[in-house]
């Protein structure tokens, strides 16, 4: 019943640790987590996602990154409750 909501997603993963960090930022809201691996197959990273600032905006779920065309990556988030999130992730060095 809400539209859509457009915000800026930045994921950073952790070489050799089996996780890193989130951080959503939209037009009247910002909240960061950290990211825990749960799953790697085929291609398609899950993560466990805790929110540790910003709780109150922001829930608790599950993150998912996939092969994208170009390049990109697929990003998607749900959580137990509330909206899922989805789009486009680009690779910055």
């Amino acid at each position: 019943t809400n539209p859509p909501d457009a915000f800026n997603v930045r994921v950073t993963l952790n070489s050799g640790t089996g996780g890193g960090s989130i951080r959503y930022k939209g037009a009247s809201f910002s909240c960061s987590g950290d990211l825990s691996v749960a799953s790697d197959i085929l291609s398609t990273l899950t993560l466990d996602q805790t929110i540790v600032r910003g709780q109150k905006i922001c829930a608790d779920g599950e993150v998912t990154i996939s092969q994208g065309s170009g390049g990109n990556l697929q990003f998607s988030f749900k959580g137990p409750s509330g909206p899922a999130a989805q789009g486009t992730l680009a690779k910055q060095a």
